[in-house]
């Protein structure tokens, strides 16, 4: 049975309201965000596994200068432990959800990534040797190259072959055999971004703020903190009933509160139109 929307939100868990907050306002800004790869965010959804998504917390498309398309697809979790215990079901989740997300006809290998966004308090050794055990299959050009990194003499260490170890288990576990290459397929696009939110001290809040200003007209600086309160209260509230926003949508929901400066995107086009502008206003005798 698929689960409610309404209950996989979570009213009162504020650290995926955080992380979301961010991705919304790359998205007011028409900015890049983390784990886009300097690609614009163009569109945000939330809680979507009623529409096929199996990591289903923050869905973010990113676009690139081409056209093309990125999809990250995140769950949030603001403390993960790496490990393969059976009793460890929230990195057992994400692995299986991983799984089921790559097997999706429309993933885009190469381009697309799966994975979590933790908070501060997850271990930070492990969480970077997760973080190096994926680098290195990005940085394999084949599933060989990438095994080589593991056998002996590779530049893997005992600890990375250890969070590996824990990765081929737990597939194991949930009735999957998977070859050094389907390994190497899931680790490639294997992302874990960490979020430093909610204490005294942290840096993602302010560095979430300082970008809502960048979607601010000049001049508007006191406001930014209220936009970042109000993208919080649209994502408590949008994650009830699996929302998603475009630039268009969650520009209109917050403009006659704040007043936005040009939408970056349209920049170029919003020159060229005054350019003609200027143009025609010369060519009047």
């Amino acid at each position: 049975m698929t689960q409610s929307p309404e209950l996989a939100g979570g009213a009162g868990f504020t650290f995926a309201d955080q992380i979301a907050a961010r991705y919304l306002a790359s998205l007011l800004a028409s900015a890049p965000g983390p784990g886009t790869n300097e690609r614009r965010v163009s569109r945000v959804a939330l809680e979507q596994r009623a529409a096929g998504e199996p990591l289903d917390d923050i869905i973010v498309d990113a676009t690139a200068p081409d056209g093309s398309i990125q999809r990250l697809s995140l769950q949030a979790k603001r403390k993960l432990t790496i490990s393969a215990a059976a009793s460890n079901t929230d990195f057992r989740s994400i692995i299986r959800d991983c799984w089921a997300t790559l097997d999706k006809p429309d993933f885009r290998t190469g381009t697309d990534y799966i994975g979590a966004a933790v908070g501060a308090s997850t271990a930070v050794g492990t969480a970077r040797d997760l973080q190096a055990v994926a680098e290195f299959a990005r940085a394999s050009a084949t599933a060989s190259d990438f095994a080589r990194r593991f056998a002996k003499g590779g530049s893997a260490s005992a600890a990375h072959a250890t969070v590996l170890g824990y990765v081929e288990k737990i597939t194991r576990e949930i009735g999957r055999e998977a070859s050094i290459e389907e390994l190497y397929r899931l680790l490639s696009h294997f992302i874990l971004i960490r979020f430093d939110t909610l204490h005294a001290g942290a840096t993602d809040d302010p560095a979430t703020v300082s970008l809502i200003d960048q979607a601010l007209e000049p001049g508007q600086d006191a406001q930014a903190s209220l936009l970042f309160d109000r993208l919080q209260t649209l994502i408590r509230r949008g994650a009830g009933t699996a929302r998603s926003w475009s630039t268009q949508t969650v520009r209109r929901e917050v403009a006659p509160w704040f007043r936005l400066a040009t939408n970056r995107s349209l920049a170029p086009d919003v020159e060229k139109l005054a350019a003609e502008a200027r143009q025609a206003a010369e060519s009047i005798a």
